[in-house]
């Protein structure tokens, strides 16, 4: 959130929003099994993030925070107080299969045209895309990618991605804006 904030705070005027359990992993279930992983590991405390981000020069009006494990807390109430509002980038940082899951059902909405996804846990799992946040991609990037662009085909779509999630950020840009389209307000980390 520091980064991004660093990078785009001259150039747009983005609310940045932050998704997180603030109390470290949860139950890890048999898909995401790995001698790293236990429940309650890489807790941050929610008062620390926004310390530590408000501390960076980030104003306290554009850092909103949504606290819960993601299969409840990103709920269709809370898909209602964001919206209209569409994403400019999406730091997917869930490590684990079941933690990405709930954020790609979610995020489908605040897609648009131009919005970057990018997955800091691509290659957890040593790489297996039949782990983690690729096995999750792979499960539903097609509707994501349709969204965006139903005539995509060839190296964008989820099955050919086998190393690396970066073609995303370098392709998506060059697909013109539909008329009507709300522009970009938002940041998020999840």
């Amino acid at each position: 959130m520091r980064k991004a904030w660093d990078h785009f705070q001259y150039l747009f005027d983005f609310t940045y929003v932050g998704f997180d359990s603030f109390e470290g992993l949860p139950e890890i279930a048999e898909i995401d099994k790995q001698p790293i992983w236990q429940k309650g590991k890489l807790a941050f405390a929610e008062e620390c993030f926004i310390k530590r981000v408000l501390d960076h020069g980030m104003p306290r009006h554009k850092l909103k925070t949504f606290k819960g494990f993601y299969d409840t807390s990103l709920s269709e109430d809370l898909k209602a107080s964001l919206l209209p509002s569409k994403a400019a980038v999406i730091y997917i940082d869930c490590d684990l299969y079941t933690s990405t899951v709930p954020v790609l059902e979610f995020i489908v909405d605040f897609l648009q045209v131009g919005t970057v996804i990018v997955f800091d846990d691509w290659y957890c799992f040593y790489g297996d895309p039949q782990r983690g946040e690729q096995l999750a991609w792979g499960s539903f990037g097609d509707a994501i990618l349709n969204f965006v662009s139903p005539n995509l085909s060839g190296p964008m779509r989820p099955s050919a991605l086998s190393t690396s999630v970066m073609l995303i950020r370098l392709r998506l840009p060059k697909f013109k804006a539909r008329a009507g389209r709300s522009l970009v307000k938002k940041v998020w980390l999840i």
